[in-house]
C-alpha cells in the first residue's frame, strides 16, 4: 500500500506548496526570470533557428513518408483508403517517438537518473553550465514533433473525441521541454520523457490491426489481445506506479529549497506541470479500464479507442466548412 500513500503525499504536498503561493509575487518573478535568461542567452536565437529548422525537416519527414510509404500501401490495398490519415498519424508517431525514445534511454542509462531518483535534482541551479549534446539533440525532436503534431492534428489528422485533451496535453509538454531545457533541468526532463514516452509506443502500434493482410485478419483479436495487454502492463508501471515517484521526490526536493535560487518559481512553475500530467493520466487510465472491461463484456471485437471514434456527420460537418472557407 505504498503506493496509496505516495498519492496522498503528492495530493496534500501540492495543496500545500499552493497555499504557500501569493499569485502576484509568485507571476512576477517568473516573468522577470525568463526575461533574465533570454537576456542571459542571447534571446535563444540559435536555439529559435535550430529548433525551425528541426520542425522544417520534421514536416519534410512527414510528406515523404506519406507519398513513398503510405500511399504505396493503398495503392497496393495494403491499407484502406479511409484509414490512410490514421496510418499517416500514428505510423510517423511512432518513428518520431521511437527516436525520442532511443535517445532519453542513451541519456538516462549513462547518468542513471531512473535508478536514483535522488539524482533527478542534482542539477539544480547549474543554469550556466554546457548541456550535453545528445540531450540538446533530443529536447529539438521532442519540441519540434510536439509542435508540429499540434499542428497536424488542427489542420490535417482526423479529429478524434479528446482533441481538446490532447492539444493541452501537447501544449504542457513543448512548456515543460523549453523551460525544462531554458534553466538547464537535464535528468528530470530525460527521466520523465523517456517513460511517458514508451507508453505512446505502444498506443501507436495499434494501427497495424487495420493493416490488410492475411496473417492480421485471422489472428486480429489475439493481437488486440496482446497489445492492449502490453500497454496496460506498462501504462499501470511507467504512469500509476514509477511517475508519481517521480513527481514526489520533485516535490519534496523544492519543499526543503524553496527560496534558495533565483529560478525558484521556474522550478516551481514546471512542477505544477508535471502534476497536471499525473493528473491527465486519471483520464486516460479510465480510457484503458473502459477498454479491458468492454473485453470482457463484449468481446475482443469491440475494443476500439473512444478518442478514434468520431461520428461522420461530424468529420463530414467540418470538411464541408472547410471547403467553404476555401471557396470565401
Amino acid at each position: 500500500m505504498e503506493i496509496v500513500n505516495v498519492y496522498v503525499d503528492i495530493f496534500n504536498g501540492t495543496y500545500q506548496l499552493f497555499n504557500q503561493i501569493d499569485g502576484h509575487t509568485f507571476f512576477n518573478d517568473f516573468f522577470n526570470c525568463l526575461i533574465k535568461l533570454f537576456y542571459r542567452n542571447n534571446f535563444f536565437l540559435i536555439e529559435i533557428i535550430s529548433l525551425s529548422l528541426a520542425i522544417w525537416i520534421h514536416s519534410i519527414g512527414r510528406h515523404l513518408f506519406t507519398i513513398h510509404i503510405i500511399d504505396k500501401f493503398v495503392k497496393n490495398e495494403i491499407i484502406h483508403e479511409k484509414y490512410r490519415k490514421r496510418f499517416i498519424r500514428f505510423g510517423w508517431n511512432f518513428i518520431m517517438i521511437m527516436l525520442s525514445v532511443a535517445i532519453s534511454w542513451k541519456f538516462n542509462t549513462d547518468t542513471g537518473c531512473l535508478k536514483n531518483l535522488s539524482l533527478l535534482w542534482s542539477d539544480y541551479n547549474k543554469i550556466d553550465e554546457s548541456l550535453p549534446f545528445i540531450y540538446i539533440a533530443g529536447i529539438l525532436i521532442h519540441i519540434s514533433y510536439y509542435l508540429y503534431s499540434s499542428y497536424a492534428l488542427i489542420y490535417h489528422d482526423e479529429r478524434d473525441k479528446d482533441l481538446i485533451v490532447f492539444l493541452i496535453h501537447h501544449m504542457i509538454v513543448i512548456i515543460i521541454a523549453t523551460t525544462s531545457y531554458m534553466v538547464g533541468k537535464t535528468y528530470l526532463t530525460s527521466a520523465v520523457g523517456f517513460l511517458l514516452e514508451l507508453n505512446e509506443l505502444i498506443v501507436s502500434l495499434k494501427i497495424l490491426l487495420k493493416l490488410q493482410l492475411q496473417f492480421i485478419k485471422n489472428n486480429v483479436n489475439q493481437i488486440r489481445l496482446l497489445l492492449l495487454s502490453i500497454l496496460a502492463i506498462f501504462w499501470f508501471q511507467n504512469r500509476l506506479f514509477i511517475y508519481p515517484y517521480i513527481v514526489l521526490e520533485s516535490l519534496q526536493f523544492l519543499q526543503q529549497s524553496c527560496g534558495q535560487s533565483e529560478w525558484n518559481s521556474i522550478y516551481i512553475f514546471i512542477y505544477f506541470l508535471y502534476f497536471f500530467i499525473f493528473t491527465i493520466n486519471f483520464h486516460w487510465t479510465w480510457i484503458i479500464i473502459n477498454a479491458t472491461f468492454r473485453t470482457f463484456q463484449n468481446g475482443l471485437t469491440n475494443i476500439e479507442d473512444d478518442r478514434e471514434i468520431v461520428a461522420e456527420g461530424e468529420n463530414e460537418n467540418f470538411r464541408f466548412h472547410q471547403n467553404v472557407y476555401k471557396q470565401q
